[in-house]
């Protein structure tokens, strides 16, 4: 019985601190020699590049960092096997067109397969194929809707866009045995899925995708079986970054196994070392899976994941709050003072009240007035008259 092994990598973004290990193509240097060993004897990789390949920036204007890294990396993801890459990420637009033009360019040029970008939305959705004798396996790529998300016509990523992504999932499933969905999105540093992010997940797998892989978070989550369907809510990193802190600092790679009698699963620990990763010994394993695990559980727990994310939400109120203020001489006062939990309550109390925190709510809760917010703030941003 022929069995097909695909490994999943999180995220990956050459660095100048590696660059020049990508660029010659030293794996036994990027990932030692028993992680490397192991990707190579996979029948099939698949890497989510976390920014475009270019040598001339040309950034666009946007919130956060923009990333991106040199043409003559892609060497390294040759080295590495690459079979598919997944681009429907919040970076890959971070230096427009041009940005993506290029990569896809340096991708084409190497005959590496890539997905989730395209000026159209059948460009941009288009389902890769992995096809053996026996089995046909499907990979569907989506983001969530950041600065990579563009109109038509413009090179842009595939949105996770509910009016259509679980009809593009059931009809992908009805042409493949399995289905694969890489999903990039989920808040950053939360090692559990949001209670509407699960929902979406299990849709998923209720419309046909088998395995749902949630990336971009940067760090190791959790998992759960639901409806015979794999969910995975955060891989960690690959290779990507600098940080070692107690999030960035390891991932998981995750191989598949499938056959005509099912699939099956495992996760591969890995932990930075230095600008390159290493797969974990028997020791850091056991410290990366048991976290993995314990979280796991939690999930069957229904109202966990709602007072955990309740609590993460209380966390991140204060940072939406003077965000939403604005740059008034107050506001840029009150950014600074807010290093003082006690002038933070003071800020709430004397720049909202009752009434102005349930107009903030309602304009993004409901559907028509968080449209046309999106639509004003897009004009705005466009005509670019503010500083």
């Amino acid at each position: 019985m022929k069995k097909i092994k695909i490994i999943i990598s999180a995220d990956l973004l050459p660095t100048i601190h590696n660059e020049d290990l990508f660029s010659s193509g030293n794996m036994s240097e990027l990932l030692g020699d028993e992680l490397n060993e192991i990707i190579q004897q996979a029948d099939f990789r698949i890497y989510n590049l976390e920014g475009p390949l270019i040598d001339t920036p040309s950034p666009i204007k946007k919130d956060g960092p923009i990333f991106d890294a040199s043409v003559k990396t892609a060497k390294g993801l040759v080295a590495m096997k690459s079979d598919l890459i997944l681009l429907a990420n919040n970076h890959i637009l971070d230096h427009g067109g041009h940005g993506v033009e290029s990569t896809l360019s340096v991708l084409d040029s190497l005959k590496i397969p890539w997905i989730g970008v395209g000026l159209t939305q059948s460009q941009r959705s288009q389902v890769f194929y992995i096809r053996s004798s026996s089995l046909t396996i499907g990979v569907y790529n989506c983001c969530e809707s950041e600065f990579s998300v563009v109109p038509e016509g413009q090179f842009g990523a595939n949105a996770y866009n509910p009016m259509t992504v679980f009809d593009e999932i059931r009809f992908a499933k009805e042409k493949c045995d399995y289905l694969i969905v890489a999903y990039h999105g989920g808040k950053e540093k939360f090692r559990y899925p949001s209670p509407g992010l699960q929902d979406r997940f299990r849709l998923f797998a209720e419309k046909g995708a088998d395995i749902v892989i949630a990336q971009h978070t940067h760090c190791v989550g959790c998992f759960e079986m639901y409806n015979g369907s794999l969910l995975v809510y955060g891989q960690g990193n690959f290779l990507f970054g600098q940080s070692m802190d107690e999030f960035c600092s390891n991932g998981l790679l995750i191989r598949l196994i499938f056959s005509s009698k099912g699939f099956s699963y495992d996760w591969i620990p890995v932990l930075k070392k230095q600008y390159g990763v290493r797969l974990a010994n028997d020791f850091q394993s056991e410290q990366i899976l048991s976290g993995f695990y314990y979280r796991s559980e939690k999930l069957l727990d229904e109202n966990f994941i709602a007072n955990e994310y309740r609590t993460l939400s209380m966390q991140a109120i204060d940072s939406y709050l003077l965000s939403l203020h604005g740059r008034t001489i107050f506001g840029r006062v009150c950014k600074k003072l807010a290093l003082e939990k006690h002038y933070l309550n003071y800020i709430k109390k004397h720049c909202y009240d009752q009434q102005t925190l349930l107009c903030i709510y309602n304009s993004i809760r409901c559907e028509a007035h968080s449209e046309l917010l999106q639509c004003g703030l897009e004009s705005l941003i466009e005509k670019g008259e503010l500083k």
